[in-house]
């Protein structure tokens, strides 16, 4: 894999990591909708407590945003799924937040992570809190490009850090000419998180403080609210249209 450093120095982008972008890409979406959902899974609980409500979200969606995901190996889980996973598990900060994706329906074809936000870096502020990252992922669905992002934003006791980090995610999802999907944990109950919905001239979908901001051009056509489970946060699905290849893109 090749790190190619942009603009914004939080972001390293790696090329590719699941091959060429190729024609065949309609066998990887041979639907026209793709379920997604955001889920909170509360510190995590180890492999064999988590095991199950990953094969459980897996039979239902096709991408799987995660927060808390800190002491459970999911790139694990998602392989013995016949998945792909995006867990950066350097540190446990890092491996906060996922994004977990069915081959067979998505091809990543860009993904990264950057700092949301570093509680070192505003002094002022008093936190105990992780960095805060954001991991990402560009999605080739059909026809369909996605920028797709899961984060964790700073809980009420640290509601001073949101704002920056709330401005980082809003600079990633400008740099993009593809249309977006954040899942968070947004500690928010609001629809406007930080302004980021604004900012962005988006849409919400959202239960309490977890859910989805994506852009307006997104048809969603059903939605879910997941029980909790093992976690204390209930999980957010939503159903969304995307386009097929047509004969003449092949």
């Amino acid at each position: 894999m090749v790190n190619i450093p942009l603009n914004n120095p939080f972001l390293a982008l790696l090329i590719n990591p699941d091959g060429p972008i190729t024609p065949e890409m309609e066998d990887a979406s041979p639907v026209n909708h793709i379920n997604i959902v955001t889920k909170n899974f509360d510190f995590a609980n180890g492999y064999r407590a988590d095991m199950p409500e990953m094969s459980t979200l897996a039979k239902k969606y096709d991408i799987i945003l995660g927060q808390e995901c800190f002491t459970s190996n999911f790139r694990a889980m998602a392989k013995s799924l016949g998945w792909n996973a995006m867990q950066h598990r350097e540190d446990e900060a890092r491996a906060g937040s996922l994004i977990a994706w069915n081959p067979a329906k998505a091809r990543c074809v860009n993904r990264g992570i950057y700092v949301g936000v570093d509680p070192k870096n505003h002094p002022g502020i008093e936190s105990r809190i992780r960095t805060r990252y954001v991991v990402w992922g560009d999605f080739a669905i059909g026809s369909t490009m996605l920028h797709i992002s899961s984060c964790h934003f700073p809980p009420p006791s640290d509601r001073g850090l949101s704002p920056y980090m709330a401005k980082n995610i809003v600079s990633d999802n400008e740099r993009i000419d593809s249309e977006y999907i954040i899942g968070a944990d947004w500690n928010d109950r609001g629809d406007n998180p930080y302004n980021v919905r604004n900012a962005l001239d988006g849409k919400t979908y959202k239960n309490g403080i977890d859910g989805f901001i994506m852009s307006r051009n997104i048809k969603v056509v059903d939605r879910w609210v997941e029980p909790k489970r093992n976690s204390d946060h209930f999980g957010v699905g939503v159903k969304i249209q995307v386009k097929r290849l047509k004969a003449d893109d092949r």
